[in-house]
C-alpha cells in the first residue's frame, strides 16, 4: 500500500482530499485561487458530501498519528519463572502451543525485550524452552500445515488434491512463529501425518512421533504423539493463546469414538496425502462434522467454559494471567485426559449446550 495511503482512496484525477474543514464563503486557500476543476468537483459533489469527506479525512489523520505502545513483551525471566512453577524442569517432556504475538503484548511496562523484533522475541522464547527442558528433555510442538478450505470436496474427489499434499520436510507450520522456528531446528523430527501434525526434539522425539502415520482413521489414536504424551508424564504449556488452541483436549473423542455420547464425525473418512522422496502416500482421516444436534464445533468460548468446568472439579490447570488478557497455562497431559474421560463417561462433553457461549 502506498505510504500516503489516503491518496490511494481518491482518484488521481481528483487529487488529495484536504484534511481541513472547508470555509463556505471562501474560494481561496492561503491567498491562492482555488483551481477551477476543484470548484467543479465540489459543485458536483454538493456541500453535504464534501463536508462528510473532510470529516473522514480528519479522522484518517487522527488514526495515522503515532500511538505510544501500551503493552510490551513478557520478560523472559518472568516466562522462565512461570514455567518452572508450572512443573517444567530439566528432563521434562514438554508439549507447547503458543502465540508469540500474544506474549509480545503481555506486559504493562517497557521491558528490555521490547528492543527485540517479533521474530527475535519468538526465537528467544524458543531458546528458553529448550534451555528449560535441557539435553535430557524432549520438546514438542503442533506444526500443522495450512490446508485450504472445503472439506466436503475431499469426500467426492477420486485422487489427491494438490493443495492438500503435505510435505513434512517443507510445509510451513501454521501454528505460529515459534512453532515454525522449531520445525526448522536442526535435529528436530516431524511426524508425517498431515493432520494434527507434531514436531519433536530431544531423546524421545522419534519414539513419540515416529508412528504417527499409523494413526488412521483417528488422528489421535494410541500410535499418535498426542496419546503418548499421557504415557510419559508430559507437561503441556499453552503460551499466550490458551484453551482455544488446546489440541490435547480432543484426545478423548479420538481415542473413544464409539463411546463418545455425541455424533461428531463425518460418516466416512477422507483421504489426505503426505509426500517424501519415495512419492505420495495416502492416509484416511475422520474429520469432525458440523450440525450435530446441540453441538458447538470449535467455538473458543465453549472450550474456555468447559476448561473452567474441569478446573473447578479437578484443579488440573495452573494459570497465570498477564496484561491484556494474555495467559500462560500449564498442566499434566495425563491428568487432563483422565478428567475429561471421566466426564465423557458421565455423558458430559465440551460440545454440550451448557457450554455454548
Amino acid at each position: 500500500m502506498p505510504t500516503d495511503w489516503k491518496t490511494a482512496l481518491v482518484s488521481p484525477t481528483l487529487g488529495r482530499v484536504t484534511s481541513r474543514m472547508p470555509r463556505a464563503d471562501s474560494a481561496t486557500r492561503e491567498g491562492r485561487p482555488r483551481p477551477a476543476w476543484k470548484r467543479r468537483v465540489k459543485a458536483l459533489l454538493g456541500p453535504g458530501l464534501v463536508h462528510r469527506m473532510n470529516l473522514l479525512a480528519i479522522c484518517l489523520d487522527e488514526m495515522m498519528k503515532p500511538v505510544p505502545p501500551t503493552a510490551y513483551p513478557i520478560p523472559l525471566e518472568v516466562m522462565r519463572e512461570t514455567l518452572l512453577e508450572g512443573g517444567v524442569a530439566p528432563g521434562s517432556v514438554l508439549h507447547v502451543q503458543s502465540s508469540s504475538s500474544h506474549l509480545y503484548r503481555g506486559w504493562p511496562v517497557r521491558t528490555p525485550e521490547a528492543a527485540l523484533g517479533g521474530a527475535e522475541y519468538a526465537a528467544a522464547v524458543l531458546r528458553l524452552l529448550l534451555e528449560l527442558v535441557g539435553p535430557r528433555g524432549t520438546l514438542l510442538m503442533s506444526t500443522d500445515f495450512q490446508r485450504p478450505g472445503g472439506w466436503l470436496k475431499r469426500l467426492v474427489v477420486d485422487g489427491p488434491i494438490d493443495a492438500d499434499i503435505f510435505v513434512p520436510a517443507r510445509s510451513p507450520s501454521r501454528r505460529g512463529v515459534i512453532s515454525e522456528l522449531f520445525r526448522q531446528l536442526p535435529g528436530s523430527i516431524r511426524s508425517v501425518h498431515p493432520y494434527y501434525n507434531v514436531t519433536a526434539y530431544g531423546p524421545l522425539a522419534k519414539e513419540l512421533v515416529g508412528e504417527h502415520h499409523l494413526s488412521t482413521p483417528y488422528v489421535q489414536d494410541q500410535h499418535s504423539p498426542w496419546y503418548k504424551l499421557t504415557t510419559v508424564g508430559a507437561r503441556v504449556a499453552l503460551l499466550g493463546r490458551t484453551f482455544e488452541v488446546n489440541s490435547p483436549i480432543h484426545l478423548v473423542e479420538f481415542l473413544h469414538p464409539q463411546e463418545f455420547p455425541r455424533p461428531i464425525y463425518m460418516q466416512r473418512p477422507v483421504t489426505m496425502h503426505w509426500e517424501d522422496s519415495e512419492g505420495r502416500h495416502p492416509i484416511d482421516v475422520f474429520l469432525h462434522t458440523s450440525g450435530a444436534p446441540g453441538a458447538s464445533f470449535f467455538v473458543p468460548e465453549s472450550l474456555f467454559k468447559f476448561s473452567a468446568y474441569l478446573q473447578e472439579r479437578y484443579g488440573i490447570y495452573r494459570i497465570r494471567d498477564f496484561h491484556g488478557g494474555v495467559q500462560v497455562v500449564t498442566y499434566d497431559a495425563h491428568e487432563q485426559y483422565e478428567a475429561y474421560l471421566r466426564e465423557m463417561k458421565a455423558g458430559v462433553t465440551w460440545y454440550d449446550p451448557e457450554f455454548l457461549p
